[in-house]
Parts: C-alpha cells; structure tokens; sequence
C-alpha cells in the first residue's frame, strides 16, 4: 500500500488552539502520534499508558492523551499517543475510522465511507 501525508489540525479538547500538522496516514497504526512537544504546547495531558507494537518488532509503552482533530472538514476528539520528540505525527485508523474516513492508495487521497453497525 502506499503512503501519502495530509494536512490536518491538532487541537485542545475544547476546540479552541489548534496547530496545523503534515501527517503520514498509516491504517496500520492504531491510534494517532503527534510529537509530545506539540501535545504539551496544546495543554493537552496524558490520561493512561499503554503498550504497542512497533515496525521494527520492537514492543514499547506510550502515553496516552486526548486531543481534537480536524481533517477534510471533520472535527472529532480522539486518544493520541504523545511520540518522542523529533518524531513525525502520523495519522491512525482509530481517527479515520471515527471520522468516517477511508484510504484511496491509488490516488493517495482520504475518501469518506459509510459507517458500519452490528444488526441488532
């Protein structure tokens, strides 16, 4: 599959600061990483830990925060990991898919997608 970067914001969970971000999506990644430093910058607060598997095999524990998202038009409060500094933010499938949000790899493009639910 290929990566491609999109524009997006960070925000404070009230909606109110918001820091304009370059961030590589990656459907194989569970939550979203934005750099502690912005995090911190933002106000925003690790709330737990948890632990995640990364690319190079590799097993590490990451706090875990809370933050607005803004992309394509949607704005959504969803659990970011606070990355080491120097790290590149990279966008998650946990934020797409809260967003309503699928990958076109051919056109390196975000698309909207209709919702699944359980039937009841």
């Amino acid at each position: 599959m290929a990566t491609f970067t999109v524009t997006f914001e960070i925000g404070d969970l009230p909606g109110t600061t918001f820091q304009r971000l370059e961030g590589l999506v990656d459907t194989g990644a569970t939550f979203t990483v934005i750099p502690r430093p912005i995090l911190e910058e933002l106000g925003i607060r690790p709330t737990r830990r948890g632990t995640f598997a990364l690319a190079n095999g590799q097993v590490a524990e990451y706090e875990i925060g809370q933050a607005t998202v803004r992309l394509q038009g949607l704005q959504n409060i969803v659990d970011v990991i606070f990355g080491p500094p120097g790290t590149g933010p990279l966008i998650g499938a946990v934020t797409l898919e809260s967003l309503l949000l699928g990958v076109d790899p051919v056109n390196e493009a975000l698309v909207p997608v209709t919702g699944r639910l359980k039937p009841l």
